[in-house]
């Protein structure tokens, strides 16, 4: 929510208008309307005034930027993206609900790649070095872990 809203809770939120991203965005749709609705009882059509699927992340930052809408839900990286650019400040938004953390992009390998190369490739990703904090810092992330279909397996819900 802009950071001047009188909403402070989820609850306070009853009613209002809420920019989702994209129909098939995790962060800014699917995680939403399954998390969020538990924590209000609700499916999102049955607590929210009015919906609109802005297109994109920043398009439903945007959106709460021009008060279009009330709320947004966004992926957290994004709103640092806005932040880094200098297009809102650290006082612009307050969130007042986070989802549980989402892996971000993984990246995989062709199922038919020799095993010696995808070592190779994962040693050169997860070992320290300049060139991999340059990179992890201009993906504004900490880590790369690795991870396996398991941790994949809450999301496959959303989906089916």
């Amino acid at each position: 929510v802009n950071a001047d809203s009188p909403s402070r809770q989820p609850a306070d939120l009853e009613g209002a208008r809420v920019a989702l991203t994209d129909p098939a965005s995790t962060s800014g749709a699917l995680i939403p309307k399954t998390e969020f609705s538990t924590v209000v009882s609700r499916p999102l059509s049955g607590f929210f005034g009015g919906q609109l699927y802005a297109g994109g992340h920043d398009k439903a930052m945007d959106a709460l930027l021009a008060r279009d809408v009330d709320a947004a839900f966004v992926s957290s990286s994004r709103v640092d993206e806005y932040l880094a650019r200098g297009i809102i400040d650290e006082n612009t938004f307050r969130v007042i609900w986070r989802s549980s953390p989402l892996h971000y992009d993984p990246f995989v390998f062709r199922s038919g790649l020799c095993d010696s190369l995808k070592q190779e490739i994962q040693t050169l990703m997860t070992t320290p070095s300049e060139r991999r904090r340059a990179f992890l810092e201009s993906q504004q992330a900490t880590d790369i872990t690795r991870v396996d279909h398991s941790d994949y397996r809450p999301l496959e819900r959303l989906v089916e």
